[in-house]
């Protein structure tokens, strides 16, 4: 899925805190816990994991 296709909707989490580092492992390891998303798109868990691979440039995610 294309990342910004994903719609982030209200969040509890307003500072996602320090995401170079979670962007480091998961370039090194990589995505081990996916995003979860509806059908539709909509981001259910997982927004320091989609902005970590933000960070990385990666345009495709696999929810």
């Amino acid at each position: 899925m294309n990342i910004d296709q994903i719609q982030i909707g209200f969040r509890y989490r307003k500072d996602l805190g320090d995401l170079k580092t979670l962007a480091q492992s998961i370039g090194e390891v990589g995505l081990l816990h996916p995003v979860v998303v509806t059908p539709k798109g909509r981001l259910i868990a997982g927004q320091r994991r989609l902005e970590a691979c933000r960070l990385l440039g990666w345009a495709d995610i696999l929810p």
